[in-house]
């Protein structure tokens, strides 16, 4: 089972740097990287409008986002994820949302990526992630 690992800090959580490419691209080399929170409260993986701009990808439709202020619905996308193992794994054609809110994330790593591997924190400041 292939794993990464990181550190955190308490106050900003655990952190990884992840890809997005438009559908079908992630394998010719059309990756763009971001840091991304790895985020056990979010249902669905999210992406920031500037994130979703710099790989030049246009949302589908609209997806309502339930968070603890109330539902809203946001632009959803279509995106390859490549995640940060050796080699990168990639998740295709994976559908996010857009933060609705302001963030000092360009990306939320939700339960729908998390829940399809083991996802473990350490008290000692580093978490891992096998899938």
């Amino acid at each position: 089972m292939p794993c990464f690992t990181g550190e955190y800090k308490t106050a900003l959580g655990p952190m990884a740097n992840v890809g997005i490419a438009l559908p079908g691209t992630a394998t010719q080399g059309q990756v763009k990287w971001f840091a991304a929170l790895m985020d056990t409260g979010a249902t669905c993986t999210c992406i920031a409008a500037s994130a979703a701009k710099a790989i030049g990808v246009h949302p589908v439709g609209k997806q309502p986002m339930v968070s603890a202020t109330g539902a809203e619905p946001v632009n959803q996308y279509i995106v390859d994820l490549l995640l940060p193992f050796n080699p990168p794994i990639v998740l295709s054609s994976l559908q996010m949302l857009e933060l609705a809110i302001q963030s000092p994330y360009q990306m939320l790593l939700g339960r729908d990526v998390l829940c399809r591997g083991v996802f473990t924190m350490n008290f000692n400041g580093t978490y891992t992630f096998c899938i």
